[in-house]
């Protein structure tokens, strides 16, 4: 006589087939259509080239626990459903040690990667540069409802929209004078939030030339759509011409947030908020 779970062999079988044909047709879906979806930007950072990478690795360790859940959740309801009389119940099952160690197993070892990957990742993102780079400091201030830029670096020159160099390190201090606002350029995968009375900072390289899109992330009042601008990242010598040609102020954040500062790379940052 067959037993209940000899006859349920097959049918096992059979699912972990579909769902390892339904997992790599996710993954491919996934990799060829991505990239094709509304709202994506190209990477031009490495900041947001990690991002990417990032964003692949998980997308493709999630595609088959989808399926798994998919696919067996089906089987579940079509194929091992009681075919009896309503009132009756449906036959015992007897839970497999061998399946719910393999569960376990699978689950604990893909937690840990995506923890690990997340840790190197978050590393990676915060990293500052390295000892002999030479930064350059932009000093970021939001307000209702403009974004004003400020090069400390030379004779607080300042500008309403942002020009950097090409793949040269950026130090971003982040504030606003009057609500939160969030400073944002998506190409640069960067967004970080600019705090009435308080400094935030963020880092990136920019490593592919033209305009980008700027703009404020954080719902700030009534025309936080129009608070946008643009990031120009231009051949080092265009820098240097354009911020000798801009009007130069106070040192930025009198009458606000009033922080006497000039950071490099040899210096420490304060403890960020």
């Amino acid at each position: 006589m067959i037993s209940p779970r000899q006859r349920r062999a097959p049918a096992f079988r059979q699912a972990a087939i579909i769902w390892a044909i339904v997992s790599v047709a996710l993954i491919a879906v996934a990799i060829v259509l991505g990239p094709l979806l509304p709202g994506l930007t190209p990477s031009a950072s490495e900041r947001a080239h990690d991002y990417v990478i990032t964003m692949k690795v998980f997308t493709a360790l999630s595609c088959p626990v989808l399926a798994l859940v998919i696919v067996f959740a089906a089987y579940a309801l079509f194929y091992w459903r009681s075919r009896g009389e309503p009132e009756h119940d449906g036959p015992y099952l007897v839970a497999s040690k061998g399946i719910q160690i393999t569960w376990v197993a699978v689950s604990a070892v893909l937690v840990a990667i995506l923890y690990g990957w997340g840790l190197i990742f978050l590393g990676r993102a915060d990293a500052a540069p390295g000892p002999n780079t030479h930064v350059l400091n932009v000093d970021v201030t939001g307000e209702q409802w403009n974004w004003n830029f400020t090069y400390p670096q030379y004779g607080n020159a300042q500008s309403a929209y942002l020009e950097v160099p090409f793949d040269r390190p950026i130090l971003f201090t982040i504030s606003s004078i009057d609500v939160v606002h969030s400073f944002a350029v998506p190409a640069w995968a960067l967004k970080e939030d600019a705090v009435p009375g308080q400094f935030t900072y963020i880092r990136v390289t920019p490593n592919k030339q033209g305009s980008f899109s700027l703009a404020c992330y954080e719902l700030c009042g009534m025309f936080h759509s129009y608070m946008q601008s643009h990031a120009d990242v231009v051949p080092a010598s265009t820098f240097a011409t354009w911020v000798r040609q801009q009007p130069t102020g106070l040192p930025w954040g009198t009458g606000g947030a009033g922080y006497p500062h000039s950071f490099n790379d040899q210096q420490t940052l304060p403890e960020k908020s």
